[in-house]
């Protein structure tokens, strides 16, 4: 089917090449196949808006038209072929729809810079055919780096003055007069004597147009021709009285053709104009106002809406430099909403109210121009605070008791040399045990509350059974009581027991001894203990002793006395496997949350070959936590 709409197109197309073309053969005049022809419900339309050569460069009008293409002679001073062939649309078969907007100008075309151009502009129909034009010139001036301002052109037209003399040919009738010879003998004759006179009437007419001509002074010349003239004069018969005889005599007088020259002098006075061309450039009347463009803040600010408008010089579109614009401004742009603020002044922050942690500031501007229905709420606004520390939370007050590892398990203490227990133990022959003095060292230094009127630390030895007895006490396990304030030397002096670790009666022996008002309890403060334990693998019969039933008898004793148990390991937990490390934590876990299934429960805040400021950072966020 399109095939044939094509067809059928092309034949349209040709008989309207040869019916547009006519036989007007005059070069300067633009010709071509143009407008419309149905083919059924499609439409084809013929323009001549192509660039595309027809024939050779130097083919005649004469020549495009037999080969039925445009003739466009204004191409030829922008370098582009005047012979261009055709452009043939195939469109739906609807009228009366709209055209799309027109595109932008294009950039100025010609042969040389700085002299008159033409610029093009296009415009799309929405897909059917539309009734108008899709593309408009214009004529510009194209740009270069050393244009200057036109110079002033004074030109002057002198048209052609036509005279038109009209002339009566003037007759002149000679006079002729015939005369009787007198003879006179003896007695006086008279004779007659017939006279004739011509008047010669000359009527001369002079019709004289003038058009934009010169002064001119025009001698026109009127020759007047009179015609040979011959009148015959009357015969007078021959009289004879007395003695006197007077003959009949005729006389014939010719006057020869004779031409007159009749000179007139036509003053014409001739007008002359002088056209200048316009040197000085306008502006053009502002165009309607284009689409509101929304502001960032839509519900606050008014968006803005603009319209432009044209520097021209005889018209082409100039610089908005050129005279006469003098650099006024092309756009003008105004709110699309005069109700609301326009414009606001910029943000004025007031300072933040917290020197810590999390908060917000407000800040405020004003509206400087527009409208005042915005908002208040569009001149106020709060944001978090930035770049702020963390707050450091007083630590609760509370009594912790620790308890060390002072067992054979600790560093193999029964292979070191020497007796226990160990009152000079070196760092070298014994690690863990100076790491555990390490963290109480750390705790005594970074705890923020620890006094006797606030925070109190109790040290506990873990090796063998605990004889406590309560007055006096008597415990080789209670190392400081918390009725003690703890200082770095009551650390350094502390000895390693290397005993046989009894897990179990050591921490009956601190919920009855050191958890005690005796030894400095408060009922007034939480209890917590910290308890450093090897790795629950080798803790003698570990899994046997602490089973669900004596997790449930612990928890039974230690509530009244014990609030929270808090585990650090005395292993490095990056020297065990995954699987190792994982078991020994849920080992950990079990025994501070008193429990086989310590789900949601977290007690293990972490091993002594970290720093002593990480596990008490734990510590103070599990405590802050759930206290």
């Amino acid at each position: 089917m399109y095939r044939y709409i094509l067809f059928a197109a092309c034949t349209a197309v040709t008989t309207a090449v040869l019916d547009i073309h006519g036989i007007n053969m005059d070069e300067s005049i633009e010709s071509g196949p143009s407008g419309e022809v149905n083919i059924g419900k499609a439409k084809v339309k013929l323009t001549c808006e192509g660039d595309t050569p027809c024939g050779r460069k130097y083919t005649t009008k004469r020549q495009c038209h037999r080969f039925n293409c445009c003739w466009k002679p204004r191409n030829r001073a922008l370098g582009l072929p005047r012979c261009v062939e055709p452009k043939h649309f195939i469109q739906n078969y609807k009228r009366g729809k709209t055209f799309n907007a027109w595109s932008s100008w294009e950039p100025c075309k010609g042969r040389y810079a700085c002299a008159p151009g033409t610029q093009y502009r296009y415009r799309d129909c929405d897909g059917t055919v539309c009734q108008g034009a899709t593309r408009e010139t214009q004529r510009c001036i194209v740009p270069g780096s050393a244009c200057a301002a036109p110079p002033t052109t004074t030109t002057t037209t002198t048209p052609a003055t036509t005279t038109t003399i009209a002339s009566t040919t003037t007759a002149i009738t000679n006079t002729t007069t015939t005369t009787a010879n007198t003879t006179t003998t003896g007695a006086t004759t008279t004779a007659a004597t017939t006279g004739t006179t011509a008047t010669t009437g000359t009527t001369t007419t002079i019709s004289t147009t003038t058009t934009n001509s010169p002064t001119t002074t025009s001698t026109p010349t009127t020759t007047v021709t009179t015609a040979n003239t011959t009148t015959a004069s009357t015969t007078t018969p021959l009289t004879t009285t007395g003695t006197t005889t007077t003959a009949a005599t005729t006389t014939t007088t010719t006057t020869p053709a004779t031409t007159t020259t009749v000179s007139t002098t036509l003053a014409t006075t001739t007008t002359t104009v002088a056209t200048t061309t316009a040197t000085v450039a306008s502006w053009e009347t502002w165009g309607a106002y284009g689409a509101c463009v929304a502001s960032a803040e839509p519900a606050c600010l008014s968006g803005d809406k603009t319209r432009t408008r044209r520097c021209v010089l005889a018209g082409a579109v100039v610089a908005a430099s050129t005279v006469g614009c003098n650099n006024a401004t092309a756009t003008e742009t105004v709110a699309c909403d005069t109700s609301i603020c326009k414009t606001a002044s910029a943000w004025v922050d007031q300072s933040c109210p917290v020197t810590c942690g999390t908060g917000q500031y407000t800040s405020t501007r004003n509206c400087t121009s527009g409208g005042s229905n915005s908002s208040a709420s569009c001149f106020t606004k709060t944001t978090n605070c930035t770049g702020l520390p963390a707050c450091v939370v007083p630590d609760p007050n509370v009594d912790f008791v620790v308890l060390m590892d002072m067992s054979t398990l600790n560093d193999n203490c029964q292979t070191k040399p020497g007796t226990p227990p160990f009152t000079s133990a070196t760092r070298t022959d014994f690690p863990g045990f100076y790491r555990q003095k390490d963290f109480i060292t750390g705790l005594i230094s970074t705890w923020q509350t620890l006094s006797q009127t606030t925070t109190r630390l109790g040290i506990q030895g873990n090796a063998g059974s605990c004889n406590f007895a309560a007055s006096p006490p008597v415990n080789f396990h209670m190392i400081s009581p918390l009725v003690v304030d703890v200082t770095t030397a009551t650390v350094d002096t502390m000895p390693l027991q290397c005993i046989d670790m009894s897990l179990l009666p050591t921490m009956i022996c601190m919920n009855s001894g050191m958890f005690q008002a005796a030894s400095g309890d408060r009922n007034t403060s939480k209890n917590y203990a910290i308890v450093m334990l090897p790795n629950p693998s080798v803790i003698p019969n570990f899994d046997a002793t602490f089973t669900a039933n004596t997790y449930s008898l612990m928890r039974s004793n230690l509530v009244n006395n014990i609030d929270r148990i808090y585990v650090v390991s005395t292993v490095d937990m990056n020297t065990l496997s995954p699987v190792d490390s994982t078991a020994a934590i849920a080992k950990y876990e079990q025994f501070g949350c008193l429990t086989t299934t310590p789900v949601g429960c977290n007690r293990y805040i972490g091993h002594l070959y970290e720093t002593p400021t990480a596990i008490i950072t734990r510590l103070r966020s599990f405590i802050a936590a759930n206290p």
